[in-house]
């Protein structure tokens, strides 16, 4: 039985309009498919992109690690051709200058380390004499000589110069500092006898 032109047309429309809906059925499965592999391309490559600036601001601290240790070794090197210049003859104590007494600090014939031993010996040293002149003194007994020696200054600005870069060394370079070289003892047993006024003439 043959249909009338107007039914055919209402099928084939009816036919048409079915299959663009599941065309665009389909083109949304097929468009929602590729968002979730694009999001999950993009997360990899974040990830990809985290790890690979984690590995470069491990470099950059590492290689800022190494100018750090190189700068702190090249002081150090600058601090022990220092420290034989904190050597002097004597103090002078007494009541006044006519009847003042020598406290003997670096003599002639003595005998100080020349590697990395020689910072505990100045340490010992500094306290030691700094200690014996400060059990001299009292109200009537004062020092007369010598003030505060421009070299003490230098090596105790030396010294702390290396404590304040030390924070960013290796750890290997902080214990090197604080086991062997010992150099915040140096510093703080200078700092503590270059202020203290009674050690030295006004």
């Amino acid at each position: 039985m043959t249909s009338p032109p107007n039914e055919k047309g209402d099928t084939l429309a009816g036919l048409a309009g079915s299959l663009a809906f599941l065309w665009i059925i389909i083109t949304v499965l097929l468009q929602g498919k590729e968002l979730s592999l694009q999001r999950d391309e993009i997360e990899k490559m974040r990830i990809t992109q985290e790890k690979q600036t984690g590995l470069l601001v491990k470099q950059a601290a590492k290689l800022d690690q190494t100018g750090v240790d190189e700068q702190i070794e090249a002081l150090v090197s600058h601090l022990k051709d220092q420290l034989p210049k904190l050597g002097f003859a004597s103090w002078s104590i007494g009541k006044d200058n006519s009847n003042a007494t020598k406290v003997v600090f670096i003599g002639q014939n003595w005998e100080i380390p020349d590697d990395h031993k020689a910072f505990a010996w100045w340490i010992g040293t500094i306290s030691s004499v700094t200690g014996t002149v400060l059990a001299r003194c009292d109200k009537e007994t004062g020092v007369f000589s010598p003030r505060v020696p421009d070299a003490w200054r230098a090596v105790e600005s030396t010294a702390r110069e290396i404590l304040k870069i030390s924070g960013s060394a290796s750890e290997k370079q902080k214990t090197w500092l604080e086991k062997t070289i010992r150099v915040r003892d140096l510093q703080k047993v200078l700092a503590d006898s270059i202020d203290n006024e009674e050690l030295w003439k006004n």
